[in-house]
């Protein structure tokens, strides 16, 4: 479908029908990803036989499989957003249904061919959304205006964090009665049953004609846009930040408390839980203060958070205290979700809607290269390292997270150097404004 099959702008009746069927949208994909998330995906690996470094790679492919963005950015002329997201996610689920073939395969063939048919379907899985995901960011900019785009974003983050959470919650219940391994595989096969659906409401999304012209610049001329615009620069080093601290704490959290700690995969999907209930927390307040203060002082104070969560691991007590646990993955949660809004919405802002979808592109590329390399690279292999020098146990974990608080203050210095938006308040302002309430 050309661009010339498009209008050349929406009225607010289509941008109201764009935002009905995007919530619906990410509801349902609230309730699919909860069946296949990368705690549950971490989990079904170990009990498939994969090892630390195995499972580092198959944390890092959602953000590994980012250059397929290019893919996205190619099919977005001829399909439009709505098409190549919808189509793209059809077939992600459709990756997503070859892990239930693993446990079979492990009755007749080796540890090998298991490990692969798991990664694959996990690659698959990530690359299809890759390629469909660089259509989000413009397409909530095409149903959305200006002064709504804050609340709109966390309004959908809060719908899609809490059908996440009683998804998840059923996940929880049903392991903690039924933990075997085909348990995971009828899990996984309802999630791509609920994703083949949720796909089809992004078909129904109408857009303009704007973002498939975008589409159509040429690769090298964004490059040239980038080069020339220091706010478009520093605003790639700030979402790469943003993406890479999470990525570098969340996951290895998960790693620590199932590998270090030895708790149960139902323990562990039960601080799982917190993440959620974090996020769902992080969403509503978004939505009550975004559109006040501005995206980027959030950015940066998000960031933080990771800090205190990393200090914590790089010092864990011996015994495990289910409390201070429950509470660092509450802040994970509440962090990692408000650094996906706000740089999302530091985006739509800062953008010009020209350039959204090839900058929408290098944003999540580069984001996601960064922050695949530094799990799968740096974290893997920092893990294989750190057990070669002769470090067990728990201890090899508190030696991670002494690294990755090195990193961190990096990933803080970037954000740092992204440029003010017109409207945001200063520290001063919000110290001032925080009084004022009280």
């Amino acid at each position: 479908m050309a661009s010339s099959a498009f209008p050349s702008e929406l009225g607010s009746e289509d941008r109201e029908t764009g935002k009905r069927y995007l919530r619906r949208f990410v509801m349902l994909n609230g309730i699919s990803i909860a069946f296949l998330m990368n705690d549950l995906l971490i989990l079904y690996g170990i009990r498939n036989g994969l090892s630390d470094p195995q499972l580092a790679v198959l944390a890092s492919f959602m953000h590994l499989t980012m250059p397929f963005l290019l893919a996205g950015k190619l099919l977005i002329p001829r399909f439009g957003l709505a098409r190549t997201w919808g189509y793209a996610w059809l077939l992600r689920y459709i990756f997503g249904s070859v892990l239930i073939a693993a446990p079979f395969i492990a009755l007749g063939f080796s540890q090998t061919l298991v490990t692969v048919t798991v990664l694959l379907g996990a690659f698959g899985f990530s690359m299809f959304r890759s390629i469909g995901i660089v259509a989000n960011t413009p397409l909530t900019g095409e149903v959305t205006v200006y002064e709504e785009r804050g609340s709109f974003l966390s309004g959908n983050w809060v719908r899609s964090q809490t059908a996440y959470f009683f998804s998840v919650s059923v996940v929880v219940v049903i392991l903690r009665f039924f933990d075997k391994v085909w348990v995971y595989q009828a899990v996984i096969a309802l999630g791509c049953l609920v994703g083949f659906y949720a796909s089809r409401q992004l078909l129904k999304i109408p857009e303009s004609s704007t973002p498939s012209e975008s589409a159509t610049m040429p690769i090298r001329d964004t490059l040239r846009l980038i080069r020339r615009n220091a706010k478009y620069r520093r605003l790639l080093g700030g979402w790469a930040a943003g993406i890479s601290s999470f990525v570098l704490v969340i996951p290895f959290s998960i790693v620590t408390i199932k590998n270090g700690y030895h708790i149960s995969d139902y323990h562990a999907l039960v601080f799982s839980l917190f993440i959620l209930a974090g996020g769902i927390l992080s969403s509503y307040t978004n939505g009550r203060v975004a559109d006040t203060i501005g995206p980027r002082p959030l950015l940066i104070l998000y960031i933080c958070g990771f800090f205190i969560s990393a200090v914590f691991w790089s010092f864990a007590p011996q015994e495990f205290f289910t409390v201070v646990t429950a509470l660092i993955f509450l802040l994970q949660g509440y962090c990692k979700t408000g650094l996906i809004i706000a740089t999302n919405h530091y985006f739509l802002q800062a953008v010009q809607p020209t350039d959204r979808v090839g900058l929408s592109l290098f944003a999540r590329m580069t984001g996601g290269l960064v922050a695949g390399i530094a799990s799968a690279l740096g974290g893997g292999t920092a893990l294989s390292l750190i057990r070669a020098v002769g470090v067990e146990g728990l201890d090899v974990y508190r030696v991670f997270f002494r690294l990755v608080l090195g990193i961190l203050a990096l990933l803080l210095v970037l954000a740092l150097r992204t440029e003010r938006l017109s409207g945001e308040k200063s520290g001063l302002a919000l110290l001032k404004m925080w009084r004022g309430r009280r």
